[in-house]
């Protein structure tokens, strides 16, 4: 039997405001997510048994996989009587910010309903998504899309101007769960946001001004590496700006230009030889 493959891509979030608690114990957010052509690579084949393997040996087939997790709902609920050979080809750092494992539940889904033509509709895979994570539903259509609620409302949104990243990651695990039950993480008043109220951002400028990340004020006093890496960055080049993306340890930095990107990565990747550090774009189809 013949196995399928699709990229599991990750996301950075240009801006993320944490808005209010909520009684199921998560929170609202109002974010923009970008997909970025940083990807993982998923390949599923038929088997006579459920199987995980990966090249990340912390990755084990278990109930905090999310990929099984994923699995489980579809065979406890929809019907899934397939048993797939997992494997998971890991390059988007764990635990970063960079949306990795809901990137990779949503892509898993999309294969299985492919191959096993189980005919799930959007609104079931959405249904599906929403149990297994926050971010997870962006990951089904990942184009850069505004993100409501705990981030399963999605708007989407035209991004019009060109940008070149630059991603850094320390090898620091930066636990989500953990940041966002800090006592020391303060919510924004959703009244207060400037919102985005065009279905486009047009503009490099406007790019940086919509830069903010409100989890920072928990993660940043916590590791010294994330904010030093920030200083570092914003301080090489005054017409840029860098970011924690998520709940971290991931900081992305954008340029106007590859020159200009490329030139930041030489700089950075001076002071940080050991770190993982790449070029990224963002997808826009």
């Amino acid at each position: 039997m013949s196995s399928i493959s699709a990229k599991s891509y990750a996301k950075i979030n240009l801006f993320l405001y944490i808005t209010s608690k909520r009684q199921d114990g998560f929170h609202d957010i109002y974010t923009l997510f970008l997909p970025i052509d940083i990807h993982d690579i998923l390949t599923i084949k038929r088997a006579l048994n459920l199987e995980f393997r990966s090249n990340n040996s912390t990755l084990q087939l278990n109930d905090d996989n999310i990929i099984i997790k994923t699995d489980t709902i579809l065979r406890n609920e929809y019907g899934l009587d397939i048993n797939y050979s997992i494997y998971l080809d890991k390059h988007i750092p764990i635990g970063a910010g960079l949306g990795g494992g809901s990137s990779n539940a949503a892509t898993y889904l999309k294969l299985v309903n492919t191959d096993s033509s189980l005919n799930l509709t959007d609104e079931q895979m959405v249904s599906i998504m929403e149990r297994v994570g926050s971010d997870t539903v962006f990951f089904l259509d990942p184009k850069p899309k505004l993100g409501y609620g705990r981030g399963e409302i999605l708007e989407k949104i035209e991004l019009k101007v060109e940008l070149f990243l630059l991603i850094i990651n320390p090898n620091i695990f930066i636990s989500t769960k953990e940041v966002y039950c800090s006592n020391t993480l303060q919510l924004t008043d959703f009244k207060t946001i400037d919102i985005i109220k065009e279905s486009c951002i047009s503009s490099y400028s406007e790019i940086l001004q919509l830069m903010h990340n409100d989890l920072e004020r928990v993660v940043l006093p916590m590791n010294s590496i994330i904010s030093d890496i920030i200083e570092k960055l914003n301080g090489y080049d005054m017409n840029s700006k860098a970011l924690m993306s998520g709940s971290g340890s991931t900081i992305f930095s954008v340029y106007e230009s590859s020159k200009k990107r490329d030139e930041a990565v030489s700089f950075i990747s001076s002071i940080y030889p050991d770190f993982y550090i790449k070029e990224a774009s963002i997808i826009l189809e």
